[in-house]
């Protein structure tokens, strides 16, 4: 089950209109090497058996049941907070995953921290 706050679902119909698109937007699970499994959001003009699928505001969303039940089901946010803007994706479930060692580096470059 994916929850869309209203402040995420103006900024994705503003993006959506922005870029001219009509396609539904997938919650994604983006695997990491060292910091887990992390959420990811897209563009995908693919629905599969084994989507579930949400209209909020006219706008569609895709999640795989599989995703959405590791999950608990997923609140996508829009945060503008003192210039710094995005949206965010959280879970009723932690995710757990790797961990992350930032004063050591231990993740390399372009690692989590």
């Amino acid at each position: 089950m994916v929850q869309v706050t209203p402040s995420a679902s103006k900024a994705v119909r503003d993006f959506m209109q922005e870029k001219n698109l009509v396609s539904p937007l997938r919650v994604f699970l983006n695997q990491s090497s060292c910091c887990g499994p992390s959420l990811g959001l897209r563009v995908d003009e693919e629905t599969l058996e084994t989507d579930d699928q949400v209209v909020v505001d006219g706008q569609t969303y895709l999640i795989d049941k599989g995703l959405g039940v590791m999950t608990g089901g997923v609140t996508l946010d829009f945060i503008d907070d003192n210039g710094q803007q995005g949206f965010t994706l959280t879970t009723a479930r932690p995710m757990g995953g790797g961990s992350c060692d930032c004063s050591s580096g231990s993740c390399g470059s372009g690692g989590c921290c």
